[in-house]
């Protein structure tokens, strides 16, 4: 349960798997609000065994330490944040193009060519590994 003495305060909040992953690092000013959408939408959510919860002044602020923290972290499911793709790793393509559909409102359509022009970067910059997660259609 979180704390609604957080509400309203601008937040950087990171959520933890039970080995000490990084799931997912988030901003908001309704914390309480935000964990019960990521609780009913998020396929990670079920995963979260812990989450750290830091206190920012301001949104700007908040929104700066958040992209700070997703390039610290690399948690698998953001996207937004991340490097910029040149400095992408082969894990980076594989776990943008897998998470992409569950993060548009749950709805594959939203991602549009999105996950095609990934597999295709990535088969471009890591072709063994693009033929091992995808096979033939990779190449």
């Amino acid at each position: 349960m979180t704390p609604h003495w957080l509400d309203g305060r601008e937040v950087v909040y990171r959520v933890f798997g039970p080995g000490g992953t990084c799931l997912y690092v988030g901003q908001s000013s309704r914390l309480s609000r935000r964990l019960e959408t990521h609780r009913l939408q998020a396929p990670w959510a079920p995963a979260g065994a812990r989450i750290r919860v830091t206190v920012h002044p301001s949104r700007v602020e908040a929104r700066r330490v958040e992209t700070a923290e997703i390039r610290r972290l690399r948690p698998r499911w953001n996207i937004s944040g991340r490097p910029p793709r040149v400095d992408w790793t082969a894990c980076d393509y594989l776990e943008v193009i897998e998470a992409l559909p569950h993060t548009l409102n749950g709805s594959p359509h939203l991602a549009g060519n999105r996950p095609h022009r990934l597999r295709r970067e990535l088969s471009s910059r890591y072709p063994e590994i693009a033929r091992a997660a995808y096979g033939a259609e990779a190449a």
